[in-house]
């Protein structure tokens, strides 16, 4: 696999019995998918997720993962821009998922 980034906003962190999990807001990609009762803390701290809208940038290639919180850029007018490799981005390079395509009904 080739390595890659792109980069997600993260949703609301689920955890169920022993098992996290937390997806991208914006088009479902999982960002952490972890069973608790494996993880073991030296500082005890416990595993923790990303706040709601944090923009994560994934890095996924050479059989890893890894995650790094972007800070949004601000444009001229005060703007928040989004990333150029995010998952919400229209005009992105990010290939487009198979399925329907969504129609407007009158």
């Amino acid at each position: 696999m080739e390595p890659k980034t792109v980069t997600h906003i993260a949703g609301v962190a689920i955890q169920v019995g022993s098992q996290l999990r937390q997806l991208c807001a914006w088009c479902g990609k999982k960002i952490i998918d972890v069973d608790l009762s494996t993880i073991m803390s030296t500082d005890g701290r416990p595993y923790g997720a990303f706040g709601d809208g944090t923009l994560v940038q994934v890095f996924e290639g050479d059989g890893f993962s890894s995650h790094t919180v972007v800070k949004p850029e601000v444009d001229a007018e005060g703007a928040l821009r989004i990333p150029d490799d995010c998952c919400a981005r229209p005009w992105s390079k990010q290939p487009a998922k198979p399925g329907p395509q969504l129609e407007v009904v009158r």
